[in-house]
């Protein structure tokens, strides 16, 4: 996950490799919390020492406040620092076989899946396949994987847990087994008088299909390495549920909105000169955001990466003064708004190509007024209002509370991408063009069968094409 060295409510002064305070929205100190390289550490006494504790799940302060009291109630009750990992017993092999073979070693013997995950890992890790935050997701299920041959060693009677047992029944018995766990933890959780929802289920079945798929990763780097024949069948039902469709924003809903946070001069006039600041800077605010989903939606881009935008990014359209590359003179030559590829899966994933969104009259019209609206000492377009040397780290509170005010609790900012390339299919532009806008790799497909949310009426405007055809 990208870490940021701002958040919009908090001021971090950051140092590279160096352990940095954070400041609140107040400018008060946050006890006990530190930021270093991007990522939040607490400050805790731990067996009598005091200690930094990484928290990579928290990507705002709240959130690492919040953390940080957790970990401390986690001590107290002394489920902090977690116990070593039970060893894993080896199971004694069949009477017909011989013991396994060493690490890595191809075999003709069962070899044990903690064995063939622990191999897996190691040349994944030496070969970099994969990005962190894959390797991380991975890594927790087949955690979970080792847990569960412990837990085999337990039955009565033992059940052996080589490679070669791994069949459609153990994915299924270690679905079940990975939720029971899950469900006696939470109840463990509940406080007296307290029951769990009915639909609750401990695990996701988005988790326990990463989980199979991680599993078979191991499986295919065992056939690789002899371990096993050839791959063997491993049938499994995808448990994930289908994301909800993102629904296509109005126009009116759009306006409503982004300018639903939007504090007028005269709201700033008739407040108290003590308090005036405060709601200026506010005003401050709610304007980059309302700029920033305009941007969003006009253009298509993500949002850490629309974040990171910069003026030197834009290219603005012009009048060709001569012939130049096929441009004649009095000619005007749209402009574009550049996206980097490395800052295209700034939120986590692998980065895209360079990419170029020409510009279509709104969404130059806009980046022309936001560029009056600009910080001169800056490049950034949507700078820091703490410190302009750096982006803004988020607009995530200002986005809950344009939801409260308009009601749209569904929105988001990649209701902009749909926004975006749902309106280029209905205006008619070829799949491969919007594709290269998005910076999707395969062509137009994905647009053709998930981003096109057309509009009610749109499909009998296109029959109204049809009419020069026939």
């Amino acid at each position: 996950m990208q870490r940021h060295t701002t958040q919009d409510n908090d001021r971090i002064v950051a140092k590279a490799n160096t352990f940095n305070p954070v400041v609140d929205k107040n400018r008060k100190r946050a006890r006990g919390i530190w930021i270093r390289n991007g990522v939040y550490y607490a400050q805790l006494r731990i067996a009598g020492q005091v200690k930094q504790v990484p928290m990579h799940d928290a990507t705002t302060l709240p959130q690492a406040v919040r953390e940080r009291q957790a970990l401390k109630s986690k001590i107290k009750k002394g489920e902090y620092p977690a116990k070593p990992r039970e060893p894993i017993p080896e199971p004694s092999p069949p009477a017909n076989e011989a013991a396994p073979s060493p690490l890595g070693q191809p075999s003709t013997t069962a070899n044990t899946i903690p064995a063939a995950i622990d191999g897996y890992r190691a040349e994944r890790d030496l070969l970099k396949k994969g990005d962190p935050a894959t390797r991380a997701r991975e890594n927790s299920g087949l955690n979970a994987w080792l847990s569960f041959c412990i837990h085999l060693t337990k039955q009565e009677p033992p059940r052996p847990f080589y490679i070669t047992n791994l069949d459609s029944k153990m994915l299924k018995d270690f679905a079940v087994w990975r939720r029971a766990k899950a469900l006696a933890r939470l109840k463990e959780a509940l406080e007296e008088g307290e029951t769990l929802d009915e639909e609750e289920t401990g695990v996701s079945g988005r988790t326990l299909d990463l989980n199979v798929m991680a599993i078979e990763k191991v499986v295919d780097w065992a056939v690789v390495e002899k371990w096993l024949p050839n791959k063997p069948i491993l049938d499994w039902k995808t448990l994930a549920t289908e994301p909800k469709k993102i629904r296509l924003v109005t126009p009116e809903e759009l306006n409503s909105f982004a300018r639903a946070n939007l504090v007028t001069a005269d709201v700033l006039e008739s407040l108290p000169k003590k308090y005036r600041h405060l709601r200026a800077r506010q005003a401050k605010v709610a304007q980059s955001f309302s700029d920033f989903v305009y941007l969003v939606f006009y253009s298509g881009g993500r949002e850490q990466e629309t974040l990171r935008q910069r003026w030197s990014n834009v290219t603005w359209s012009r009048v060709a003064e001569k012939d130049e590359n096929g441009w004649k003179a009095g000619q005007t030559i749209r402009g574009h708004l550049h996206f980097p590829g490395e800052e295209a899966k700034a939120g986590g994933g692998k980065p895209a190509e360079d990419r170029n969104v020409d510009f279509h009259d709104k969404l130059e019209r806009h980046l022309r007024d936001l560029y009056e609206r600009r910080d001169p000492t800056t490049d950034w377009m949507f700078p820091s209002i703490y410190d302009p040397k750096v982006p803004q780290g988020s607009f995530r509170q200002q986005l809950e509370h344009a939801r409260k005010l308009t009601g749209q609790n569904d929105v988001g900012f990649h209701h902009g991408r749909h926004y975006f390339i749902s309106h280029a299919v209905m205006a008619g532009v070829d799949f491969k063009t919007i594709a290269v806008w998005a910076s999707h790799r395969d062509g137009g497909r994905l647009i053709g069968r998930k981003y096109s949310h057309l509009s009610p009426g749109h499909s009998k405007l296109s029959a109204v094409r049809l009419d020069s055809a026939f």
